[in-house]
């Protein structure tokens, strides 16, 4: 009997191990895809870097890949690839809407820890932050507001 239970323990445990090899597997294998599809359409490591901070998925940037953005605005060229993908995400659909929020979110950190000429930047183009004030999403399957948070972020940035 010992012996049964042992076994059947160990075969959790190869389930399980075999489960998160399989998840580390895909993970390495979305971000290669990730990276070689950068080379390909000619991305920058700044533009790269934006997208995935802006993401569809359920979490956010890190602290340190929030800094790294915003320490690139010191930069001219970058500040400007920052800013294009930026805008891009904020005039995304109301089914990716974790993106427009993310931007809103990552205009933020960069208004108070980036350049001035970050700041000014947004300024002139305040209307286009203005236009999330509007924001409108609401999810077919739980019939909740999506776009709350996004209005809500727009009139504290604005």
């Amino acid at each position: 009997r010992h012996l049964t239970q042992s076994s059947r323990q160990q075969d959790r445990m190869d389930t399980t191990d075999l489960n998160g090899m399989a998840l580390k597997a895909f993970s390495y294998g979305k971000d290669l895809y990730k990276k070689g599809k950068n080379v390909v359409l000619n991305v920058s490591e700044v533009e790269a870097k934006v997208r995935d901070a802006t993401g569809s998925e359920a979490w956010g940037p890190s602290g340190s890949v929030l800094h790294e953005i915003s320490q690139a605005t010191a930069d001219s060229q970058q500040r400007q690839l920052v800013l294009q993908v930026l805008w891009e995400r904020l005039q995304e659909p109301g089914v990716n809407w974790r993106k427009c929020y993310k931007a809103l979110n990552v205009i933020d950190y960069c208004v108070k820890n980036g350049t001035k000429r970050f700041v000014e930047d947004c300024r002139d183009n305040v209307d286009r932050i203005e236009a999330c004030k509007r924001y409108q999403y609401t999810e077919p399957e739980t019939g909740k507001d999506q776009g709350i948070n996004i209005r809500e972020k727009s009139k504290q940035l604005c």
